[in-house]
């Protein structure tokens, strides 16, 4: 694909940075879908109709092409359904409004679904034209929806912390995971302490959006912004097949006082193993059936994955997930002073995560001492604070062990199995080979 590199303007960069505590590097590139797309809609804007460099003009139908529009107006508010307070989304863009509620989703046991009804607020209802009759995105325009996370500064985990909690919560967490900005992190919208979706997640219509069937062409996309937040765009992308893009954009209209619509996201590839969790696959091909029957028995045992990493942790990552056990996810404090009871299956995958981090500290430290005893020890300063604060956490990892021995324990039905690993979740061995095998021999047009 080709790529092009921006260069921002400093002032501008210096503004959104300071404003909006951002850090926008000063170039980026961005794919030529993007950059055609925001030629074009410069040129729209400023309406250059006969300049000869004008890029309209040499855009063709095969080029692909993308950009956002945003909403004039935006509201979020938690309304009543069912009994339920759930979260309603309104946008004013282009003399309409859409409303989007959580409700039933029309998907047989997928619990809800997020769905979009549009208005016009022109009243003029005599009008003929198109977009009086309905909302209407040109091709490559796509609609900024907002930032489904990270919502919090805590949802972004460094790797090797979230394969700890991971490991602690059977996998649950993973549903709501996605690569974060960098190879070292994923952005985690759920809770610390419990692995299911944190209350500001649960306050977004975006985290309602189900996920579309393999013959079923998106309405909703996701896409990183450059702070590395992801976003989600409504409407049909162009990829520079027209006949596609008018077919696909057909299956999805919003008449003006219409009947709500519901909308879809594809999860990607990296969902797969969830998928086969939950009984079912984006791949069709009769030959892959068996490597999806194996992979779908490893997903359900293989749990060790998480953890088996431990063993080749440096200092800084030992330290880094000592500090989230005791200050992040099972915090003792908050059990002694409440009634609460710890899950017994939560509490002993603690302690076996603790004694890993403990047996690796116990090799580093130990490494250690046997280079200074031999004069190999480089950057001395810098290794020897290093181990002090290694010394600590293993002294803090020690006595939080011990207090989760004393606190009382519930006991809950055990779920069949871990709700999901993301294929690119750094699980070791065989789990990964294996799916790596089995997306090797996936057609591309499996996949929407």
């Amino acid at each position: 694909a080709v790529m092009f590199t921006i260069n921002y303007n400093e002032d501008s960069r210096a503004l959104i940075n300071q404003t909006f505590g951002c850090d926008i590097d000063p170039s980026q590139e961005i794919s030529s879908d993007l950059a055609w797309g925001g030629c074009l809609n410069y040129e729209r804007k400023t309406k250059v109709r006969r300049s000869s460099e004008r890029v309209i003009k040499n855009l063709r139908k095969d080029m692909p092409c993308r950009y956002l529009i945003v909403p004039d107006m935006r509201k979020e508010e938690l309304v009543e359904y069912n009994g339920a307070m759930l979260p309603k989304l309104t946008f004013v863009v282009r003399g309409h409004q859409l409303v989007f509620n959580v409700k039933q989703s029309t998907i047989p046991n997928a619990g809800y679904g997020l769905f979009v009804r549009c208005k016009s607020l022109t009243n003029d209802f005599s009008s003929k034209t198109d977009s009086a009759r309905a909302f209407l995105l040109k091709a490559g325009e796509l609609l900024d929806m907002g930032v489904y996370g990270p919502l919090r500064h805590e949802d972004e985990k460094l790797v090797h912390v979230h394969s700890i909690k991971s490991y602690i919560f059977s996998g649950k967490n993973e549903e709501w995971c996605f690569t974060g900005a960098s190879e070292d992190s994923i952005y985690d919208v759920t809770d610390d302490k419990t692995g299911d979706v944190h209350d500001l997640a649960l306050r977004s219509c975006l985290t309602y959006i189900n996920e579309c069937g393999s013959d079923d062409a998106p309405t909703i996309h996701a896409s990183v912004d450059p702070c590395g937040c992801v976003h989600y765009l409504m409407g049909t992308r162009y990829h520079g097949d027209w006949n596609r893009y008018k077919e696909e954009s057909s299956r999805f209209s919003l008449a003006v006082d219409g009947d709500e619509v519901e909308v879809f996201l594809h999860y990607g590839q990296s969902y797969e193993p969830i998928r086969i969790r939950k009984g079912y696959s984006v791949w069709s091909t009769p030959s892959l059936q068996r490597q999806q029957e194996e992979l779908a028995t490893t997903v359900m045992t293989d749990h060790d994955c998480y953890i088996s990493d431990i063993a080749t942790y440096n200092a800084e990552e030992v330290i880094d997930c000592v500090y989230f056990l005791t200050n992040q996810c099972l915090i003792v404090e908050d059990y002694k002073s409440t009634e609460k009871r710890i899950d017994e299956d939560v509490r002993d995958r603690v302690q076996r995560v603790v004694r890993k981090l403990l047996d690796r500290a116990s090799e580093l430290l130990q490494i250690t001492e046997d280079k200074n005893t031999h004069g190999q020890s480089q950057n001395g300063h810098h290794c020897c604070s290093s181990m002090k604060e290694l010394s600590k956490a293993v002294a803090d990892a020690r006595t939080y062990v011990s207090s989760l021995q004393e606190l009382p324990c519930c006991v809950e039905q055990k779920s069949s199995g871990i709700d999901g690993i993301d294929s690119e979740s750094r699980c070791g061995g065989s789990l990964n080979e294996l799916f790596s095998s089995v997306l090797e021999q996936a057609s591309d047009e499996s996949f929407v």
